[in-house]
């Protein structure tokens, strides 16, 4: 059973942090030739989900995504995204950013101009317009987007 531990936010959505990142990783299943028992990884070797997901487990939130934007990323609409709020954000990576106060998972860009480099957010999907950080009073990047989980469905 998952136990609430404390309360933070995120841009306007409230962040219940859970024990889900302390489950132990406990063996390796194969995919390819089948083999006759599961690699059992030693308990002083093992990992956490926490620490496989992220460097930063404690401040690394999971978020829904919405919407099609962003499918050309491979993120598509329900999927899962995984958000290290520690990272700073680096061109080319898919960041959760808060124009606004409004939340949106885009591609962080630095676009070169003459002597400088401008921030937009580029959505991975061609019927989508970049962002530009100079055409909202705030932008703030929130995280980095650092891996997705998107569900398979079981057949009937």
């Amino acid at each position: 059973m998952q136990t609430q531990k404390e309360r933070r936010a995120i841009g306007n959505a409230e962040i219940l942090d859970f024990d889900i990142a302390s489950m132990p990783i406990i063996c390796s299943v194969p995919c390819g030739t089948p083999e006759e028992s599961f690699n059992d990884i030693p308990p002083e070797e093992r990992e956490t989900v926490g620490d496989y997901i992220s460097q930063h487990p404690k401040m690394t939130y999971v978020f829904r995504v919405k919407g099609d934007s962003m499918i050309g990323a491979g993120l598509e609409n329900g999927d899962l995204v995984f958000v290290d709020s520690q990272l700073d954000a680096q061109d080319g990576d898919i960041v959760l950013a808060d124009i606004d106060g409004e939340m949106t998972v885009k591609t962080y860009r630095l676009k070169v101009k003459l002597w400088s480099q401008e921030p937009i957010l580029v959505p991975e999907n061609p019927r989508y317009e970049p962002i530009r950080f100079a055409d909202y009073a705030t932008v703030e990047i929130k995280g980095v987007v650092i891996g997705r989980y998107h569900g398979i469905t079981r057949r009937k």
